[in-house]
Parts: C-alpha cells; structure tokens; sequence
C-alpha cells in the first residue's frame, strides 16, 4: 500500500517557480494584447518626446495596469486551479496534490483564501514560504490560514511495501475463543482426569514437597541441631 508523504520544500519550490513562470508569460501577453486593444500603442511616439510629467503619468497608469492584471491573473491561476483539480500545471509535473487538512478536496472559497495566504506569507520576507522547511507537517503559512496541506501522490511506494502487491495484504487475526482453552466432551474430545486428580490429590504439590525433603541444606541443618 502506498503512503501519503507531504511535499517537500524543494519540490514545491521549483512547482512554484515553474507556475510563476507561467502567470507571468500570461500577464505580460495579456497586457500587450489589451494595450494594442484599446490603441494605446499609437501613443507610444507621445509618450516619448511628451514632457516629463506626462511621461511619467503615461508610465504610470502603464504600469499600474498591467500589476493589476497580472495579480488578477494570479489569483484566478491559483484559485482555479486548486479548486477545480487541486493540482496547477507546476504541481502536476512534481506530483503534488492540495487537499484539506482532512485529507479531502478544496473548494474554490478554500483555494481563494489559500492564494489570499501567499500575500501574507510574501509580504514577511517570503518567511512564511521558508516556514515549509521547518515544518513537520510541511505547511507554509497560507496552509495554516487556510488548513490545507500539500501531499506527494507520486507512484512510488513506501520504503517500508514490498514490491509484491500479494504481500502488502494483511491477513486479519482469528479471534480467540476462550471455550477452545476449555474442550467440550460433545466435541468429540474424551479427555480423561488424571486418577491422582480424580482423587483428589494434586501432584503437583506433592512434588514439590518431595524437591523440599531432597533438598541437602534441610540435612545440614539437622545435622546442626543434633551437634
């Protein structure tokens, strides 16, 4: 039987970067296409010989559209993408799989608040991202916000399965039955007393008052008593 193990801080890490390479290719073809959109690109020439201050407020809401667009983006990645199938295209290459804290699926709401959970985790100096390293369960801080984990759903078996399926299975235990200690004469068992028993003396006893009087230190004492 395989065993769920939690992604580790490196395989995240380069899904991460793998999916953040992507968002950005998206934002950057997204926010060319709607510039030439709305014929923004026959104000560059404008732009460039206009005084400064228009320059720079051309710039600006240039500038200031297309980080819009691209935390946009963004976020309907990572919410879509972890509500729908749980895994982003960064992920599926590592296999990592987002669940809840359970072991069940996320809803998009979850997969809203977890993104919302990278913001934060961010904002520290990325400490909320290193936070996986340290932790036991592999949790950053927007898995904590959120009460996700992220799990490896790799192929690979456990170092404790053996390759053979057959022996993976777990033969259950009978359980005992305390009548078996006690046979029962319609069983067809005819198990006869022993005659010292049956008459009331129990050997056992007498046998060990037989090892008391062969025991060589009684002599001895006797011996001492008669001196």
């Amino acid at each position: 039987m395989t065993t769920e193990i939690y992604g580790g801080f490196w395989r995240r890490l380069f899904a991460f970067l793998i999916d953040k390479t992507i968002i950005y290719a998206l934002s950057i073809t997204i926010c060319v296409a709607a510039i030439l959109a709305v014929g923004l690109g026959s104000d560059i020439r404008g732009i460039v010989f206009s005084t400064p201050d228009e320059m720079f407020g051309r710039v600006g809401a240039f500038m200031s559209f297309c980080v819009s667009l691209s935390l946009l983006t963004d976020m309907l990645y990572f919410t879509l993408f972890h509500g729908i199938t749980g895994q982003t295209p960064g992920k599926m290459l590592f296999h990592l799989h987002v669940t809840a804290a359970s072991g069940g699926p996320i809803t998009k709401g979850t997969a809203f608040l977890r993104w919302v959970g990278y913001l934060i985790s961010a904002f520290f100096f990325f400490l909320g991202f290193l936070w996986i390293a340290f932790d036991r369960k592999k949790q950053g801080w927007h898995d904590k916000i959120a009460l996700t984990s992220v799990v490896n759903k790799s192929n690979k078996p456990a170092a404790t399965d053996s390759p053979y399926p057959e022996e993976n299975k777990r033969i259950p235990a009978e359980p005992l039955n305390p009548g078996s200690l006690n046979p029962d004469p319609a069983d067809g068992l005819n198990i006869k007393p022993h005659p010292m028993e049956a008459a009331g003396i129990n050997p056992v006893a007498d046998d060990n008052e037989d090892e008391e009087n062969l025991n060589p230190g009684s002599y001895e004492s006797e011996g001492r008593d008669k001196q």
